[in-house]
């Protein structure tokens, strides 16, 4: 699932919106299909929205696996990856149960500690 919204200041963003790309499964993994991609970006584009996030889940604890590292869904600064754990089979009330990591130049990722995590997500009740 792909977390899009809007850039509220310099500081903060506000998720809008999830899309859910069409993907081939095996039991090792996903894959996008380009077409998919670019069908994506084109959606986001025309809503005039950002893409913040990608949000997948893992069997077990969550972590951040080498196909992770290395096949984001997009590729700028700034971007995070949620792994959420145990298939997502546990309600979760905050992302502090999940790793976060986010993007940075040069293509490296790092890790956010629970600290981080409960400070840059924040859960806002619909109004």
């Amino acid at each position: 699932m792909l977390w899009c919204g809007d850039m509220l200041d310099n500081q903060e963003a506000r998720i809008a919106s999830c899309v859910h790309p069409s993907h081939l499964s095996s039991p090792v993994g996903i894959s996008v299909p380009l077409e998919e991609i670019l069908r994506v970006q084109q959606l986001i584009a025309e809503e005039r929205k950002f893409l913040f996030a990608q949000v997948h889940t893992h069997p077990g604890n969550a972590f951040h696996s080498s196909t992770d590292e290395t096949f984001p869904f997009s590729h700028k600064p700034g971007f995070f990856s949620i792994v959420v754990p145990n298939y997502g089979r546990r309600e979760l009330e905050s992302l502090c149960g999940c790793e976060v990591f986010e993007l940075k130049s040069g293509g490296t990722w790092r890790k956010l500690n629970q600290a981080e995590i409960g400070e840059r997500f924040v859960i806002l009740q619909e109004i």
